[in-house]
Order: C-alpha cells, then sequence, then structure tokens
C-alpha cells in the first residue's frame, strides 16, 4: 500500500524529535504499562483535535456559503435593525 503522504519528507525534523523521544522513554526507567497510558493519553488529546479542527472546516465551509449566497454573514457595519 502506498503511504497518502510523507510525514518525514515534509518535516523531517518532526520525524526525528518524535524517534528522540520514543528512544528517551523507552530507556528513562518507567514501566511499560505507564508509557503505554501516556501513548493512549496523547493519542486521545490528538484524536479531539483532530475532530475538532474538523468541525471547525465544517462550519467555517457552511459560513462561507451562506455569505456568498447572501443569506447570512454579518459584514458589522451599520446596525442591524435599520436595515
Amino acid at each position: 500500500m502506498e503511504a497518502r503522504f510523507d510525514y518525514a519528507k515534509a518535516a523531517p525534523g518532526v520525524s526525528r524529535a518524535l524517534a528522540d523521544v520514543e528512544h528517551y522513554l523507552f530507556n528513562c526507567g518507567l514501566e511499560e504499562s505507564l508509557l503505554n497510558l501516556v501513548r493512549l493519553r496523547a493519542s486521545q488529546i490528538t484524536l479531539v483535535r483532530s475532530q475538532r479542527m474538523a468541525r471547525i472546516a465544517v462550519l467555517l465551509r457552511a459560513r462561507a456559503r451562506r455569505t456568498v449566497l447572501g443569506r447570512g454573514g454579518h459584514t458589522g457595519s451599520g446596525d442591524a435593525r435599520a436595515r
């Protein structure tokens, strides 16, 4: 299967930093079960952030469509009751 995105090519410093963190964690002396909990929590945080960003993108697209169609989108000028 071909990878969709080459992270190492796009941001080589980040890939190296993540590898360094894993190396440190492997050798730091913490129990494997605790390390697994840390990884699980980091994964949950990343998932929540990804879902939040996806919702924001959907809302922004909907807002842009309403503005283009002339249905909504406050321009910030004048009093809305005076129109």
